[in-house]
């Protein structure tokens, strides 16, 4: 195998996509489940899909190491870069899909933090006590 498909840069491309979904996921979790705006069936659905994503970037790794490293493997150069190229388009996927993702689910966290805030004034300004 040509030692210059490990160096494609593509292949960079496609671990640092992963650690950005890894670090989006954490970051958003994290935030997710201190905001008390999901109940914790919803929070296990995030953390569900989450994984599943996870996991398909997992086994997209794990085909692009068999791919740049496994000499066993009947493909020529066009072939791995070709299937490399694949790779990097379903991980750009794979990362589209976990920014927007989070950004609904952080928009409907706001969203439902704004309208108990609201609720919240509008009892006091009402001057209903909480019970």
């Amino acid at each position: 195998m040509n030692p210059e498909i490990r160096r494609y840069a593509k292949v960079a491309d496609i671990i640092a996509l992963q650690v950005k979904i890894v670090q989006n996921y954490n970051r958003t979790y994290g935030r997710l489940n201190s905001s008390d705006a999901f109940s914790n069936d919803e929070l296990a659905y995030i953390r569900r899909v989450f994984g599943r994503l996870l996991d398909d970037c997992d086994k997209s790794l794990d085909e692009l190491i068999t791919i740049t490293t496994d000499s066993k493997l009947e493909m020529k150069d066009d072939e791995r870069i070709a299937r490399i190229d694949k790779l990097y388009l379903d991980m750009q996927d794979k990362y589209t899909f976990s920014q927007s993702f989070s950004n609904d689910a952080k928009s409907l966290a706001a969203s439902r933090i704004k309208e108990k805030t609201d609720v919240q004034t509008s009892r006091v300004l009402q001057g209903i006590k909480n019970e």
